[in-house]
């Protein structure tokens, strides 16, 4: 088990914070802050290699909706590389593919797409435009997604 700096649970105080209220930044407060940052950053060696960037299986887990987590993989402002992971009798709620296409790759388990079965190895290409009304998983599963980025749409 994972734990944080001061010995507790690291994924017990991700699921507290994400039931913390957002409280404003005093504008001073916030450009100290800024200030500071950028000067650590501007201090900091830079590299000019292309550097990895490692995702272990058992972090970065959230919660996305009852019975089921997402972790962002990638996010490089276009595109979202993300995993969902259902548990037995799950279900998601009906979505629009508005913002652009979705790519979705069952990697474990069985997932119901409008009351087409698909399983581990399956591959389904959601256009701009289309819907998913029905979607829930019998035995669990664990899902490759790649969307548009929400930054993508928020620069818009």
């Amino acid at each position: 088990m994972k734990t944080t700096e001061r010995g507790l649970p690291r994924a017990a105080v991700e699921r507290m914070l994400l039931d913390v209220a957002a409280e404003p930044v005093a504008p001073d407060v916030a450009a100290r802050i800024k200030a500071r940052l950028a000067k650590r950053v501007a201090a900091a060696p830079r590299s000019t290699a292309p550097q990895f960037i490692d995702i272990r299986a058992d972090e970065g887990w959230r919660p996305l909706t009852d019975r089921t987590e997402m972790k962002i993989l990638l996010d490089d402002g276009a595109t979202l590389s993300w995993l969902v992971r259902m548990q037995p009798g799950a279900r998601l709620d009906a979505h629009a593919h508005d913002a652009g296409p979705e790519e979705c790759l069952v990697v474990a388990g069985d997932l119901w797409l409008d009351g087409k079965r698909f399983g581990a190895g399956d591959y389904q290409f959601a256009p701009r435009g289309t819907a998913h009304h029905r979607i829930h998983t019998e035995s669990g599963c664990v899902l490759f997604v790649r969307s548009p980025s929400p930054r993508a749409a928020a620069a818009a």
